[in-house]
């Protein structure tokens, strides 16, 4: 909607910002590369990335076709599977009520 406010004309388009930075930086890491270590560690371990990578969701490369040559995976895919890393937050305590003789509430933990 588009409407002026002090001689001024404004809009209520909203630009959804979050959307255009992950798009940002899923556009620059796209050139990037993990190791096989620090992509194991985002995804959430060893396995999941084999898992991940079995199934196609995530490229790897090996350049020196050696026995010992370290593996990279595309960054952008790894970040797009990444594991919920937030800290986990401690169950809230639960609040119990009580009434004296008086009917006045006590709280008790």
């Amino acid at each position: 909607m588009i409407y002026t406010l002090n001689n001024r004309l404004m809009t209520t388009l909203t630009v959804p910002t979050n959307e255009i930075l992950l798009d940002n930086i899923m556009r620059v890491m796209s050139g990037e590369y993990f190791g096989v270590r620090k992509a194991a560690k985002i995804v959430g371990g060893r396995r999941k990335l084999e898992r991940l990578i079995e199934a196609g969701k995530i490229e790897f490369a090996k350049p020196v076709n050696s026995q010992n040559g370290k593996w990279y995976c595309r960054a952008d895919q790894v970040l797009a599977h990444c594991r919920n890393m937030r800290p986990k937050t401690k169950s809230q305590t639960k609040l119990y009520l009580s009434y004296d003789k008086q009917g006045k509430v006590q709280q008790n933990c």
